[in-house]
């Protein structure tokens, strides 16, 4: 189980906004930056959590997200892509063996997968999301 301690800034129904504060984890992993996509100087970012233990505006909490989840959220996101490009390029290859025919069909299968996850995300989001599992 992945924890992280944060502090709640907003809440509306059953979603809480958390900042956590980055933590020495977050300094090697490569997706650091994606964590504050306006270029704040602050070194919080901010996520959306479950809220089903009613946590208020103000309160420090707990937000867990399970280890086999973060785990296919990770395979979801690096590795789905990569297989749908090789994908375009095998059927680049098969059917046309021009390699502009194959380098065209791999960035498209590359971008439809983006679509793909995009959907599924939205379909499966409350499995995605952190839990508030505690507050302190």
């Amino acid at each position: 189980m992945i924890e992280e301690i944060g502090t709640v800034i907003d809440c509306r129904d059953e979603i809480a906004e958390v900042a956590i504060e980055r933590t020495e984890a977050c300094a090697g992993c490569s997706a650091k930056n994606m964590c504050q996509p306006f270029g704040e100087k602050e070194n919080k970012m901010i996520i959306s959590a479950i809220n089903n233990i009613s946590a208020k505006k103000g309160n420090k909490v707990k937000v867990a997200v399970p280890s086999t989840t973060f785990i296919k959220a990770s395979f979801i996101v690096y590795i789905v892509p990569v297989i749908f490009m090789l994908i375009g390029a095998f059927i680049g290859e098969i059917y046309f063996k021009n390699d502009i025919v194959i380098f065209i069909l791999s960035g498209l299968f590359f971008i439809i997968s983006f679509f793909i996850i995009s959907k599924y995300s939205k379909i499966n989001k409350e499995i995605y999301t952190p839990v508030i599992t505690e507050i302190l």
